[in-house]
């Protein structure tokens, strides 16, 4: 061992943690990047979604939403998609099958 490293142990423990720490991190990178990225899924509808986080994840006018989800004038609810289901008397796949048939015919999500 060299000089510095007896002088200095918990500096290089840090040192060396701080290196695996970055090395876990670089790793977990790659990880995403190979298994979410370079996937081929597209995003779906999900009942926790709000309708205005809906048209904002899938870059959708707001007129797509409105007949599927009965909005009449400029409202727009704050509450999930789930929780619309429920008030309609809906199972929530349901509402999430016509909210995203909406999603692929205004073309969001591509």
């Amino acid at each position: 061992m060299s000089d510095q490293t007896r002088r200095n142990p918990v500096l290089t423990a840090v040192f060396f943690l701080l290196c695996a720490m970055a090395l876990g991190f670089g790793a977990h990178a790659v990880w995403l990047f190979s298994t979410r990225i370079l996937t081929s899924e597209r995003p779906q509808a999900e009942g926790w979604m709000t309708p205005r986080h809906v048209i904002a994840v899938f870059n959708l006018p707001r007129d797509a939403l409105a007949p599927v989800l009965g909005l009449t004038g400029q409202d727009m609810p704050f509450s999930s998609l789930n929780d619309l289901a429920a008030q309609r008397g809906l199972a929530p796949e349901v509402l999430l099958e016509q909210v995203q048939q909406a999603i692929d015919r205004a073309g969001g999500g591509a």
